[in-house]
């Protein structure tokens, strides 16, 4: 058997093969030297903040960057927020976030629901810087709106995996950015030009199954 389909095959749910987020992280060393000016600062996940936001794991957590309003060496700092974050709709395929309580992820979470302004502005900061309208003259200001999000979506498999299986009391949250040529699919007539598709999985090291 192949040793990829092999590590394919022994990962929990929702894990990330080795080479796969070393990938990521590199790609994200990268960028800090390009389009990410921003100071990233480690952020962590205390099981009593997730126990408090997933209420009883029936919610998930929704994480919001923000930027602090005093900078470092001249450089924005990125700060990280979450929120509880509910199932609406017939199909339950769509959250809203409560409001309150919300959480700043440092290495002691802080609950922040009295300092909602505060963590609007921050959150606000880093729109802004997102879209390029804190510095426009930033060669790379029109790109970070196609790199970086406005937040997460944490699923529940990774936290239980973590908090409840393996017994952890804090988790990190770290970053990458995956970069990827694709394949794009149309019709041969330039003349009739219909849509592009994107029907196709990068092969190796994801594609083979069965014994090399």
């Amino acid at each position: 058997m192949a040793i990829d389909s092999f590590t394919q095959q022994t990962l929990k749910r929702d894990e990330v093969p080795y080479y796969e987020s070393k990938n990521w992280k590199d790609n994200y060393l990268k960028e800090q030297t390009q389009s990410l000016e921003v100071i990233i600062p480690d952020f962590y996940l205390e099981k009593s903040t997730y126990e408090i936001l997933s209420v009883n794991n029936q919610n998930r957590i929704r994480v919001y960057l923000g930027l602090e309003e005093e900078k470092q060496e001249g450089k924005y700092v990125a700060c990280l927020f979450a929120f509880s974050s509910y199932p609406t709709g017939d199909c339950l395929c769509g959250y809203i976030d409560l409001k309150k309580p919300v959480y700043k992820l440092t290495a002691t979470n802080q609950d922040y629901s009295d300092n909602l302004d505060e963590v609007k502005a921050a959150i606000a900061r880093w729109k802004s810087w997102r879209s390029g309208e804190t510095d426009p003259e930033s060669e790379y200001a029109m790109e970070r709106q196609y790199i970086y999000p406005l937040a997460y979506l944490l699923t529940k498999y990774e936290m239980i995996e973590l908090f409840v299986t393996q017994l952890y009391e804090k988790i990190k949250i770290d970053f990458g950015i995956e970069k990827l040529m694709k394949a794009m699919i149309s019709a041969v007539s330039d003349a009739n030009p219909t849509g592009v598709y994107d029907y196709t999985d990068p092969c190796p090291p994801m594609c083979d199954g069965g014994d090399e």
